[in-house]
């Protein structure tokens, strides 16, 4: 992503927070004279909101009921598919992101606290209506399950997501992308991944760390990408030789260090001696950060 686009997305956080500001001050001054209108206002807004919560639930529960008709395989990838469009969405060409995601997703599997909905949520007060147990359906569950998935939050704009997903014929091609990785990642887990949270800056810009409330939980280190092949690999350190590079940062991956370097516009890593390099592709540690429990 080019430095452009973060001005472009921190620009457009600085205006809908002006205009924030200037909306919350304005009812605010309303308030202290008494405006009817600010009560008109408020209720609008309250049978609104209202409207919106039933509304987007009843849709959740039809699909919820839906898809606790299919097979277990059907409804982890519908769980899985529907998880990486919102989450993850197109900014991972290399699919690492992805199978990262899931594995988050596979691991909560594991623990009971995903698997079951919350007593508190209306969902799980229509479900249990139908004569269904809260942890019958863990896929949908993981899913649905309040708080972890801020996509299916009514007041979320991608909430129809789940009851209502996008065809266009690009997004078409990334779901099919999103299944084939849904279902190498079952077939094949990575259980040595142990992380069960993420935060994603390039989805939250301008937002809050979320991470900074997660007490029990620890950030894993920052991995390379793909391993680069053999021949441009000896071009990057001929680069690196003749100082054509300009140095970043450095990290640690299996007590390893990892330089992080500028060659031509395009960020790589390295490890390894003077004598042997390997190289990888970089993995901008803005997307996603993934934390385990402590």
């Amino acid at each position: 992503v080019k430095p452009s686009h973060y001005r472009q997305r921190f620009e457009k956080w600085l205006t809908q927070t002006k205009e924030q500001l200037d909306f919350y001050e304005d009812l605010y001054n309303k308030s202290r004279n008494k405006s009817k209108d600010l009560s008109t206002l408020l209720g609008n807004k309250q049978r609104a909101t209202t409207a919106l919560k039933v509304f987007v639930t009843n849709q959740q529960l039809k699909t919820y009921l839906f898809w606790s008709k299919q097979s277990p395989l059907m409804r982890s990838l519908y769980a899985l598919e529907t998880i990486l469009f919102n989450e993850v969405g197109g900014v991972d060409p290399t699919g690492l992101e992805r199978k990262d995601v899931l594995q988050v997703v596979l691991n909560r599997y594991k623990k009971a606290y995903y698997r079951r909905l919350k007593k508190s949520q209306r969902l799980y007060k229509l479900i249990s209506s139908k004569n269904i147990s809260r942890t019958e359906y863990p896929w949908l569950n993981i899913l649905f399950n309040r708080g972890e998935f801020s996509f299916t939050l009514y007041y979320f704009k991608a909430s129809h997501e789940t009851f209502c997903p996008s065809m266009g014929k690009k997004l078409m091609k990334l779901r099919r992308e999103n299944l084939d990785i849904a279902l190498d990642i079952l077939k094949d887990p990575n259980w040595d991944f142990n992380a069960e949270r993420y935060f994603s800056r390039a989805s939250m810009t301008g937002r809050i760390d979320m991470s900074q409330i997660w007490n029990n939980f620890n950030e894993l280190d920052q991995r390379p990408g793909k391993k680069i092949s053999s021949y441009r690999s000896n071009s990057l350190s001929g680069n690196l030789k003749r100082g054509q590079y300009r140095y970043l940062y450095k990290f640690k991956f299996n007590e390893k260090s990892h330089f992080v370097v500028e060659i031509h516009k395009k960020i790589y890593v390295f490890t390894g001696d003077s004598r042997k390099k390997q190289w990888f592709e970089w993995r901008n540690p803005h997307y996603f950060r993934y934390f385990a429990v402590k």
